[in-house]
């Protein structure tokens, strides 16, 4: 049996790299969005069959999922509620304030929490004889 949490997912790393480049503030400048599209899909080349997260989720039919978003990375969140809802299910999503390195030690613990129990809800505590 399997299980398997994503946090703050995007579908794919060109996604990511425009996220960043807006978070920057650069895409006030003409042609950056582009240009750096285009640089990162020169620079990544022998990656360009690799499929997006989402078509990988197809095949995850009956396998438990963890979604979680953070409120604080508005994009990310958005492609992450994007992928859940593209997502077979079972399925479920947790939306928490702030990403992890930002969270308190409290929040910390309670995140740490919620993923260990849905683990342990999914998996068997111990391997199969």
């Amino acid at each position: 049996m399997a299980a398997f949490a994503l946090d703050s997912v995007y579908d794919s790393p060109q996604d990511l790299v425009q996220v960043e480049v807006r978070h920057s503030g650069l895409t006030i400048l003409p042609y950056v969005s582009n240009f750096c599209s285009f640089g990162f899909r020169m620079i990544n080349y022998q990656y360009r069959r690799e499929l997006p997260v989402s078509a990988h989720l197809v095949g995850t039919r009956g396998v438990p999922k963890l979604f979680i978003q953070a409120d604080d990375r508005p994009a990310l969140a958005d492609d992450t509620a994007g992928i859940f809802a593209k997502s077979p299910d079972p399925k479920q999503m947790v939306r928490e304030r702030l990403s992890y390195r930002d969270m308190s030690d409290d929040d910390r613990r309670t995140y740490e929490n919620q993923i260990v129990s849905f683990f342990l809800q999914y998996l068997p505590p111990t391997p199969p004889r």
